[in-house]
């Protein structure tokens, strides 16, 4: 515990810079922002490391540096893949009831009311939309990544489709 406190102290910006990009990076459509800083951390730690490698304490001080960025990098990441598996889960949800309606009634449902959807399903985390223009259904949903990405269901194929913007 000592150790940590010595470290904590002598390392106050890292800790306290990475604690904020990490609660920053891991909200919906703003990790692309841990992109912008990890790798220049990590240049930047190892170039330290390079220089001061004969030191002991320096060295050691500059490895747990690199364990702190990679766990930011880690938990931003597990964060976004979990929002990512939501999503997709409940829009496979609204695909598969979207796919019965068009079965049992021979044409897919003008909007998402005429199908049930809940608006609270339209409202983060998981911003899902569908319309019909012209007898072509359209249902997206917003990736939780990067913020004006989306994932779009191509019911002619049955397949999601990523669309970067």
């Amino acid at each position: 515990m000592k150790n940590i406190l010595a470290y904590a102290s002598r390392n106050r910006l890292l800790l306290i810079s990475f604690l904020l990009i990490t609660l920053m990076s891991s909200q919906a459509q703003l990790g692309f922002l841990m992109l912008l800083v990890a790798p220049f951390s990590v240049i930047y730690q190892l170039i330290r490391l390079a220089f001061r490698w004969k030191d002991r304490q320096l060295r050691k001080d500059h490895l747990v540096s690199l364990a702190v960025v990679a766990i930011s990098v880690l938990v931003v990441a597990l964060s976004h893949i979990y929002r990512y598996k939501a999503a997709r889960s409940i829009a496979d949800v609204v695909v598969a009831e979207i796919t019965s309606f068009k079965k049992t009634n021979g044409r897919y449902p003008s909007n998402g009311k005429e199908l049930g959807l809940s608006d609270k399903l339209r409202e983060r985390p998981y911003s899902l939309t569908y319309y019909n223009v012209e007898g072509r259904p359209r249902l997206y949903y917003v990736a939780t990544f990067g913020p004006f990405d989306r994932y779009t269901y191509n019911f002619s194929d049955g397949v999601w489709e990523y669309q970067p913007d």
